[in-house]
């Protein structure tokens, strides 16, 4: 099945959930952090919350646990993604500023877009 709406496309990844789950454990550790990064993204736009922090928590882990510090950040960012779009601007904060401090200690670029993120939130109480 070809999705053809953000509604269908979230219903195929739901529904091959196990099989992407089982493919994105037999990856490299970058690759495994990405997939289950998506996984949660997934669960966010399809407003499945706790689902969506299980998994980006999971990616998080297993990042720090190899110590890949960029997966980290990543997963960080993505979770205040999530609280931000539930509500919870405290724990946005917390996250993204987690990320940024992790961003800016390995040099990436995406620290930028967390500043942006943590400006809106401070402009927006």
């Amino acid at each position: 099945m070809t999705p053809t709406s953000f509604d269908e496309s979230i219903h195929c990844l739901a529904s091959t959930y196990g099989a992407l789950l089982a493919m994105a454990l037999s990856l490299d550790i970058d690759d495994q952090e990405r997939a289950l990064s998506f996984l949660g993204l997934g669960d966010t736009a399809a407003r499945d919350y706790e689902e969506a922090l299980r998994k980006l928590r999971v990616a998080h882990d297993t990042c720090q646990a190899a110590g890949q510090l960029a997966g980290q950040a990543a997963a960080l960012e993505l979770l205040g993604s999530a609280a931000e779009e539930h509500g919870d601007a405290e724990l946005a904060t917390r996250r993204y500023k987690e990320a940024l401090f992790i961003y800016l200690a390995v040099g990436s670029v995406r620290g930028h877009a967390v500043m942006d993120r943590l400006a809106s939130l401070a402009s927006h109480p």
